[in-house]
Protein backbone atom coordinates (compact mmCIF):
# COMPACT_ATOMS: atom_id res chain seq x y z
CA UNK A 1 0.00 0.00 0.00
CA UNK A 2 1.15 2.65 -0.39
CA UNK A 3 -0.86 4.93 1.33
CA UNK A 4 0.18 8.55 0.12
CA UNK A 5 -2.66 11.11 1.32
CA UNK A 6 -4.15 11.93 4.64
CA UNK A 7 -4.06 8.53 5.38
CA UNK A 8 -4.09 7.63 7.25
CA UNK A 9 -4.45 7.55 9.43
CA UNK A 10 -2.31 4.49 6.40
CA UNK A 11 -5.37 3.41 6.55
CA UNK A 12 -6.15 1.99 7.56
CA UNK A 13 -8.55 -0.77 9.03
CA UNK A 14 -10.42 -1.13 12.21
CA UNK A 15 -10.20 -4.68 13.25
CA UNK A 16 -11.47 -6.31 16.44
CA UNK A 17 -8.97 -8.97 18.18
CA UNK A 18 -9.77 -10.79 21.88
CA UNK A 19 -6.57 -9.85 24.44
CA UNK A 20 -6.58 -10.64 28.08
CA UNK A 21 -5.49 -8.58 30.72
CA UNK A 22 -5.15 -10.87 33.24
CA UNK A 23 -2.03 -9.96 35.67
CA UNK A 24 0.82 -12.39 35.41
CA UNK A 25 1.21 -13.94 38.78
CA UNK A 26 4.63 -15.91 38.07
CA UNK A 27 7.08 -12.86 38.23
CA UNK A 28 9.78 -14.93 36.97
CA UNK A 29 8.67 -15.69 33.53
CA UNK A 30 9.54 -12.13 32.51
CA UNK A 31 5.88 -11.41 31.52
CA UNK A 32 4.38 -7.87 32.47
CA UNK A 33 1.07 -6.90 33.61
CA UNK A 34 -0.76 -6.08 30.24
CA UNK A 35 -2.90 -3.07 31.95
CA UNK A 36 -0.13 -1.58 33.18
CA UNK A 37 1.21 1.52 31.04
CA UNK A 38 4.21 3.02 29.39
CA UNK A 39 4.61 6.25 28.00
CA UNK A 40 7.28 5.08 25.44
CA UNK A 41 7.21 2.42 22.65
CA UNK A 42 8.93 -0.88 24.06
CA UNK A 43 12.15 -1.86 22.42
CA UNK A 44 10.92 -5.93 23.00
CA UNK A 45 8.64 -6.30 20.74
CA UNK A 46 8.37 -10.26 20.09
CA UNK A 47 9.59 -10.55 16.18
CA UNK A 48 9.59 -6.99 15.03
CA UNK A 49 12.02 -3.96 16.00
CA UNK A 50 11.74 -0.35 15.96
CA UNK A 51 12.96 2.93 15.42
CA UNK A 52 12.63 6.40 16.78
CA UNK A 53 13.97 9.37 14.08
CA UNK A 54 13.14 13.08 15.46
CA UNK A 55 12.64 14.94 12.44
CA UNK A 56 14.30 18.21 11.70
CA UNK A 57 11.85 19.75 9.69
CA UNK A 58 8.82 21.11 11.68
CA UNK A 59 5.71 20.17 10.04
CA UNK A 60 3.44 22.25 12.62
CA UNK A 61 0.56 20.63 14.09
CA UNK A 62 -0.56 18.93 11.06
CA UNK A 63 -0.05 15.33 9.24
CA UNK A 64 2.67 15.11 6.51
CA UNK A 65 1.68 13.37 3.75
CA UNK A 66 5.01 11.72 2.85
CA UNK A 67 6.20 8.65 0.76
CA UNK A 68 8.86 6.75 1.08
CA UNK A 69 10.57 4.63 -1.64
CA UNK A 70 12.40 2.13 0.77
CA UNK A 71 13.43 2.43 4.69
CA UNK A 72 15.67 5.19 3.84
CA UNK A 73 14.75 7.31 1.07
CA UNK A 74 11.29 9.44 0.86
CA UNK A 75 9.46 12.75 -0.34
CA UNK A 76 7.25 14.91 1.78
CA UNK A 77 5.47 18.23 1.33
CA UNK A 78 6.31 20.32 3.47
CA UNK A 79 6.53 24.08 2.84
CA UNK A 80 7.26 23.13 -0.31
CA UNK A 81 8.30 20.05 -1.56
CA UNK A 82 10.83 18.13 0.23
CA UNK A 83 13.27 14.78 0.38
CA UNK A 84 14.64 12.35 3.04
CA UNK A 85 17.48 9.84 2.20
CA UNK A 86 17.83 8.38 6.03
CA UNK A 87 14.34 7.33 7.08
CA UNK A 88 12.77 11.22 8.38
CA UNK A 89 15.24 12.57 10.20
CA UNK A 90 16.75 14.95 7.84
CA UNK A 91 14.83 16.74 5.26
CA UNK A 92 15.92 18.73 2.10
CA UNK A 93 13.91 20.84 -0.31
CA UNK A 94 13.16 19.52 -3.99
CA UNK A 95 14.99 22.54 -5.76
CA UNK A 96 13.67 21.76 -8.92
CA UNK A 97 10.17 22.27 -8.11
CA UNK A 98 8.77 25.26 -8.72
CA UNK A 99 7.76 27.46 -6.37
CA UNK A 100 4.62 28.71 -7.35
CA UNK A 101 2.70 25.47 -6.77
CA UNK A 102 3.98 25.29 -3.37
CA UNK A 103 1.55 26.65 -1.17
CA UNK A 104 -1.61 24.64 -2.35
CA UNK A 105 -0.16 21.42 -2.79
CA UNK A 106 -2.46 18.77 -1.10
CA UNK A 107 -1.65 15.28 -2.19
CA UNK A 108 1.26 13.70 -4.20
CA UNK A 109 2.56 10.10 -4.79
CA UNK A 110 6.26 8.73 -6.11
CA UNK A 111 6.89 5.81 -8.26
CA UNK A 112 11.05 6.37 -8.00
CA UNK A 113 12.91 9.79 -7.25
CA UNK A 114 12.73 10.45 -10.81
CA UNK A 115 8.72 10.35 -10.83
CA UNK A 116 6.87 11.87 -8.63
CA UNK A 117 3.08 13.25 -8.80
CA UNK A 118 2.40 16.46 -7.11
CA UNK A 119 -1.48 18.12 -6.61
CA UNK A 120 -1.73 21.19 -6.06
CA UNK A 121 -4.88 23.38 -6.34
CA UNK A 122 -5.01 26.64 -8.91
CA UNK A 123 -5.45 30.27 -7.90
CA UNK A 124 -7.99 31.66 -8.46
CA UNK A 125 -10.82 28.73 -9.21
CA UNK A 126 -11.87 30.44 -12.15
CA UNK A 127 -13.34 27.30 -13.52
CA UNK A 128 -14.57 26.01 -10.03
CA UNK A 129 -13.26 24.03 -7.20
CA UNK A 130 -11.91 21.11 -9.17
CA UNK A 131 -9.68 22.69 -11.51
CA UNK A 132 -6.18 21.23 -10.36
CA UNK A 133 -2.85 20.64 -11.25
CA UNK A 134 -0.94 17.61 -11.45
CA UNK A 135 3.03 18.47 -11.66
CA UNK A 136 5.84 15.55 -12.53
CA UNK A 137 9.26 15.50 -13.20
CA UNK A 138 10.28 13.76 -16.44
CA UNK A 139 13.81 13.85 -16.09
CA UNK A 140 14.39 14.47 -11.75
CA UNK A 141 14.65 18.49 -12.66
CA UNK A 142 12.35 19.66 -14.80
CA UNK A 143 8.38 19.41 -13.96
CA UNK A 144 5.63 19.40 -16.80
CA UNK A 145 2.10 20.83 -15.67
CA UNK A 146 -1.28 19.47 -16.58
CA UNK A 147 -4.31 20.83 -15.69
CA UNK A 148 -7.02 18.53 -14.39
CA UNK A 149 -10.32 20.50 -14.96
CA UNK A 150 -13.14 17.47 -14.41
CA UNK A 151 -12.05 16.09 -11.20
CA UNK A 152 -11.31 16.55 -7.37
CA UNK A 153 -8.68 14.42 -6.82
CA UNK A 154 -8.86 13.04 -3.42
CA UNK A 155 -6.42 9.85 -3.33
CA UNK A 156 -3.72 9.35 -5.74
CA UNK A 157 -1.44 6.20 -6.81
CA UNK A 158 0.78 5.72 -9.87
CA UNK A 159 2.28 2.28 -10.97
CA UNK A 160 4.76 4.26 -13.57
CA UNK A 161 4.90 7.47 -15.30
CA UNK A 162 1.52 6.92 -17.08
CA UNK A 163 -0.94 4.51 -15.26
CA UNK A 164 -2.50 5.61 -12.44
CA UNK A 165 -5.60 5.67 -9.88
CA UNK A 166 -7.55 7.59 -7.91
CA UNK A 167 -10.66 8.59 -5.97
CA UNK A 168 -12.19 11.59 -6.79
CA UNK A 169 -15.46 13.56 -7.50
CA UNK A 170 -16.78 14.89 -10.27
CA UNK A 171 -17.15 18.61 -10.74
CA UNK A 172 -20.88 18.32 -10.51
CA UNK A 173 -21.29 16.40 -7.74
CA UNK A 174 -18.47 16.67 -5.06
CA UNK A 175 -20.70 14.31 -2.45
CA UNK A 176 -20.19 11.18 -4.80
CA UNK A 177 -16.62 9.79 -4.84
CA UNK A 178 -15.76 8.24 -8.16
CA UNK A 179 -12.76 5.61 -8.44
CA UNK A 180 -10.91 6.96 -11.36
CA UNK A 181 -7.87 5.76 -14.14
CA UNK A 182 -5.43 7.42 -15.98
CA UNK A 183 -3.41 6.06 -18.76
CA UNK A 184 -1.78 9.35 -19.66
CA UNK A 185 0.09 10.51 -16.91
CA UNK A 186 -2.73 12.04 -15.09
CA UNK A 187 -3.64 14.60 -18.20
CA UNK A 188 -7.28 12.67 -18.40
CA UNK A 189 -9.02 10.52 -15.87
CA UNK A 190 -11.99 8.01 -16.28
CA UNK A 191 -13.96 6.03 -13.95
CA UNK A 192 -13.12 2.62 -13.71
CA UNK A 193 -16.80 1.52 -12.22
CA UNK A 194 -19.50 3.38 -10.79
CA UNK A 195 -19.74 3.32 -6.97
CA UNK A 196 -22.67 3.17 -4.51
CA UNK A 197 -21.69 4.79 -1.09
CA UNK A 198 -24.39 5.50 0.96
CA UNK A 199 -22.87 8.89 1.67
CA UNK A 200 -18.61 9.97 0.79
CA UNK A 201 -16.06 9.13 3.09
CA UNK A 202 -12.73 10.90 3.93
CA UNK A 203 -11.13 8.44 4.63
CA UNK A 204 -9.74 6.89 1.03
CA UNK A 205 -8.02 4.11 0.42
CA UNK A 206 -5.63 3.13 -2.41
CA UNK A 207 -3.29 -0.27 -1.05
CA UNK A 208 -0.75 -1.76 -3.25
CA UNK A 209 1.27 -4.95 -2.25
CA UNK A 210 2.58 -5.06 -5.70
CA UNK A 211 2.12 -4.16 -8.96
CA UNK A 212 -0.37 -6.47 -9.63
CA UNK A 213 -2.88 -7.16 -6.24
CA UNK A 214 -4.60 -3.51 -5.05
CA UNK A 215 -7.75 -2.65 -3.08
CA UNK A 216 -9.95 0.31 -3.59
CA UNK A 217 -11.96 0.95 -0.32
CA UNK A 218 -14.27 4.08 -0.36
CA UNK A 219 -13.71 4.39 3.33
CA UNK A 220 -17.27 3.21 4.36
CA UNK A 221 -19.45 0.50 2.41
CA UNK A 222 -17.45 -0.28 -1.00
CA UNK A 223 -14.21 -2.17 -1.18
CA UNK A 224 -12.92 -3.48 -4.58
CA UNK A 225 -9.78 -5.68 -5.23
CA UNK A 226 -7.72 -6.26 -8.43
CA UNK A 227 -5.36 -8.85 -9.04
CA UNK A 228 -3.98 -7.99 -12.80
CA UNK A 229 -2.94 -4.18 -12.28
CA UNK A 230 -6.33 -2.69 -12.19
CA UNK A 231 -7.41 -4.32 -15.48
CA UNK A 232 -10.32 -5.24 -13.47
CA UNK A 233 -11.73 -4.86 -10.13
CA UNK A 234 -14.08 -7.38 -8.26
CA UNK A 235 -16.55 -5.74 -5.30
CA UNK A 236 -15.39 -7.76 -2.13
CA UNK A 237 -17.95 -5.98 -0.18
CA UNK A 238 -21.41 -8.22 0.29
CA UNK A 239 -24.89 -6.79 1.80
CA UNK A 240 -25.17 -8.80 4.99
CA UNK A 241 -21.77 -8.47 6.02
CA UNK A 242 -20.47 -4.54 4.17
CA UNK A 243 -16.91 -4.88 5.97
CA UNK A 244 -14.61 -1.65 5.81
CA UNK A 245 -11.89 -3.42 4.92
CA UNK A 246 -8.69 -1.50 5.32
CA UNK A 247 -5.78 -3.86 4.54
CA UNK A 248 -5.32 -6.66 2.38
CA UNK A 249 -2.18 -9.05 3.16
CA UNK A 250 -1.95 -11.43 0.16
CA UNK A 251 -3.20 -12.44 -2.94
CA UNK A 252 -6.78 -13.10 -1.51
CA UNK A 253 -6.43 -12.74 2.18
CA UNK A 254 -8.38 -9.36 3.81
CA UNK A 255 -9.29 -8.18 7.36
CA UNK A 256 -12.18 -5.94 7.79
CA UNK A 257 -14.48 -4.86 10.42
CA UNK A 258 -18.24 -5.01 10.01
CA UNK A 259 -20.49 -2.11 10.49
CA UNK A 260 -21.50 -4.03 13.77
CA UNK A 261 -17.99 -3.43 14.79
CA UNK A 262 -16.96 -7.22 14.80
CA UNK A 263 -13.27 -8.58 13.00
CA UNK A 264 -13.03 -10.50 10.11
CA UNK A 265 -10.86 -11.71 7.80
CA UNK A 266 -11.33 -13.73 4.23
CA UNK A 267 -9.12 -16.11 2.59
CA UNK A 268 -10.97 -16.29 -0.47
CA UNK A 269 -11.24 -12.78 -1.74
CA UNK A 270 -15.00 -11.73 0.28
CA UNK A 271 -16.66 -14.61 -0.57
CA UNK A 272 -16.95 -15.86 2.78
CA UNK A 273 -15.90 -13.85 6.30
CA UNK A 274 -14.71 -15.66 9.36
CA UNK A 275 -14.69 -13.54 12.79
CA UNK A 276 -11.33 -13.40 14.82
CA UNK A 277 -10.73 -12.35 17.96
CA UNK A 278 -13.05 -9.57 19.26
CA UNK A 279 -11.77 -6.03 20.37
CA UNK A 280 -10.17 -3.41 18.12
CA UNK A 281 -7.31 -3.30 16.15
CA UNK A 282 -5.82 -1.76 13.26
CA UNK A 283 -3.71 -4.06 11.37
CA UNK A 284 -0.81 -2.29 9.69
CA UNK A 285 1.46 -4.95 7.69
CA UNK A 286 1.48 -8.61 7.39
CA UNK A 287 4.58 -10.22 6.28
CA UNK A 288 3.61 -13.77 5.14
CA UNK A 289 2.32 -15.41 8.43
CA UNK A 290 3.98 -11.63 10.76
CA UNK A 291 1.41 -9.23 11.58
CA UNK A 292 1.60 -6.67 13.19
CA UNK A 293 -0.83 -3.57 14.27
CA UNK A 294 -2.18 -1.41 17.17
CA UNK A 295 -4.96 -2.26 19.41
CA UNK A 296 -7.26 0.74 20.45
CA UNK A 297 -9.65 -0.84 22.56
CA UNK A 298 -8.13 -3.84 25.16
CA UNK A 299 -10.48 -5.11 27.89
CA UNK A 300 -8.13 -3.56 30.27
CA UNK A 301 -10.92 -1.49 32.56
CA UNK A 302 -8.16 1.44 33.30
CA UNK A 303 -7.49 2.14 29.73
CA UNK A 304 -7.95 5.71 28.85
CA UNK A 305 -8.59 7.74 25.73
CA UNK A 306 -5.84 7.80 23.39
CA UNK A 307 -3.86 4.49 24.81
CA UNK A 308 -3.04 1.72 22.78
CA UNK A 309 -1.13 -1.39 22.88
CA UNK A 310 0.94 -3.01 20.21
CA UNK A 311 0.30 -6.09 18.39
CA UNK A 312 2.20 -8.82 16.90
CA UNK A 313 0.56 -12.46 15.19
CA UNK A 314 2.46 -15.23 13.91
CA UNK A 315 -0.26 -17.23 11.96
CA UNK A 316 -1.33 -14.70 9.28
CA UNK A 317 -3.19 -12.50 11.80
CA UNK A 318 -5.38 -15.11 13.06
CA UNK A 319 -4.55 -14.54 16.86
CA UNK A 320 -2.51 -11.64 18.12
CA UNK A 321 -0.49 -11.17 21.45
CA UNK A 322 -0.03 -7.49 22.68
CA UNK A 323 2.00 -5.40 24.39
CA UNK A 324 1.24 -3.45 27.39
CA UNK A 325 -0.86 0.20 27.06
CA UNK A 326 1.15 3.02 25.54
CA UNK A 327 0.05 6.28 26.19
CA UNK A 328 1.40 9.84 25.10
CA UNK A 329 1.78 8.86 21.73
CA UNK A 330 0.27 10.41 18.87
CA UNK A 331 -0.38 8.38 15.30
CA UNK A 332 -0.33 10.53 12.56
CA UNK A 333 0.27 9.89 8.38
CA UNK A 334 1.77 6.28 8.28
CA UNK A 335 2.68 3.90 5.34
CA UNK A 336 2.92 0.44 4.65
CA UNK A 337 6.32 0.99 2.53
CA UNK A 338 6.68 -2.94 2.10
CA UNK A 339 5.13 -6.32 4.01
CA UNK A 340 6.90 -6.29 7.49
CA UNK A 341 8.00 -2.60 7.30
CA UNK A 342 6.21 -0.01 8.67
CA UNK A 343 6.94 4.26 9.21
CA UNK A 344 4.44 6.39 11.23
CA UNK A 345 4.59 10.22 12.49
CA UNK A 346 4.21 11.09 15.74
CA UNK A 347 2.80 14.99 15.33
CA UNK A 348 3.30 15.47 19.03
CA UNK A 349 6.92 15.03 18.88
CA UNK A 350 7.67 15.52 15.74
CA UNK A 351 9.12 11.91 15.16
CA UNK A 352 9.36 9.25 12.87
CA UNK A 353 8.46 5.50 13.89
CA UNK A 354 9.38 2.58 12.04
CA UNK A 355 9.03 -1.07 12.64
CA UNK A 356 10.19 -3.33 10.80
CA UNK A 357 10.20 -7.41 10.73
CA UNK A 358 13.22 -9.15 12.04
Amino acid sequence: MTPTLRILPVALLLILATFSCKKDDDSDDGNADLCSVNDSIPDDIPGWSSKRLPANYIFGNFNPQFKFLNGSEGFAIGATLIRTTNGGSVWEEVSSFPRTSSGNMRIMDAVNTQTLFVVSDTFPHDQGPSVQILQRTTDGVNWQTVVVQDWMLSYIHFSDAQNGFAWGFGVDDLFYPYFLRTTDGGSTWTPVQDLTPTFAHSQFVLQWRNAQEGLAHNGYDVAYITNDGGQTWTDISTPAIKPQVYYRSGLSSYFGNTLNNITQYTTNSGQSWTDTDPGKLIVLTVDGQNGFGIVTQTSCPNQQNGEFALATSTDGGRTWQRTRLISNFNFGSSQEVRPGLWVTFDVTEGVFYWFEKD
